[in-house]
């Protein structure tokens, strides 16, 4: 793992925590820029959740915020070695609600999902 990697999955989980999506984005945006491999795939994944629910917070549930939370699921599914055991797995089931509200029309809820070592 890139030394800044756990890092920016501890201080993205807390921007999240606090509503704030955009700031999430861009530290892990920055620690992606220093990865390879599963690590850079699943940080674009959760780039594009923090994404996704920072566009819904300011626009609603639009199609783009739809786009970006599939996307960024589907590749945090396909790199299960870049988070703790089982994270990417656990990520993926709370985050499945939020997908569904979209999906529906709604404004996604933060599950507060736990992707931090």
């Amino acid at each position: 793992m890139g030394e800044d990697w756990p890092r920016a999955l501890r201080e993205s989980r807390a921007l999240c925590a606090d509503g704030r999506f955009f700031e999430a984005h861009d530290v892990l945006e920055e620690a992606w820029r220093g990865l390879s491999g599963q690590e850079k795939l699943c940080a674009q994944g959760l780039v594009q959740v923090c994404a996704a629910f920072h566009k819904a917070s300011q626009a609603g549930p639009t199609a783009g915020a739809l786009e970006l939370l599939e996307k960024g699921l589907q590749k945090i599914a396909a790199a299960p070695e870049a988070l703790p055991p089982d994270a990417a797995a656990r990520v993926v089931l709370a985050l499945g609600p939020a997908l569904a509200e979209l999906r529906a029309g709604s404004r996604p809820t933060w599950p507060a999902p736990d992707w931090a070592p």
